[in-house]
């Protein structure tokens, strides 16, 4: 995975320290993450919560293909560590390296046929998801 430019490492950074120094123990990038959508009908969230909880869940129309429920916490510096169990009943983790980008991201609405903006953009070196749910990798936060 590239590497993102210092400003947006430093860019973080100084929103986690922002964070810290308001006594704020929630993480930045704790949010709704939503992938861009190829087609109508398409819904795809990574949905980090505050008290480091995430719901994955990917569905095309009123058929929902892929759902997992677990935690989420940082794992070293660049690293988010996810936990859920697969339909097997096996623990699943997995340790991505992620980078957060800020920015005005532009995504198109197939439902509206409308363009939404985005700040946030987060990418992760392959999709927190499992494999077989074939889900993307980048999503879009800081609606605006």
């Amino acid at each position: 995975m590239v590497r993102p430019p210092f400003g947006a490492v430093l860019a973080l950074t100084a929103i986690s320290v922002a964070a810290a120094l308001h006594d704020d123990p929630v993480d930045p990038i704790a949010q709704d993450w939503i992938a861009a959508a190829p087609h109508a009908d398409y819904i795809e969230t990574v949905k980090m919560h505050g008290d480091y909880t995430v719901d994955l869940v990917r569905r095309d129309g009123q058929v929902v293909r892929c759902e997992y429920h677990g935690r989420w916490r940082r794992s070293g510096g660049d690293y988010l560590r996810f936990e859920y169990v697969t339909e097997d009943g096996k623990l699943e983790v997995r340790d991505l390296d992620f980078s957060v980008y800020h920015g005005d991201f532009e995504i198109i609405d197939h439902d509206t046929g409308k363009t939404r903006h985005f700040a946030c953009r987060i990418g992760f070196e392959a999709s927190p998801f499992p494999s077989h749910c074939g889900a993307q990798s980048v999503y879009y936060g800081c609606p605006h």
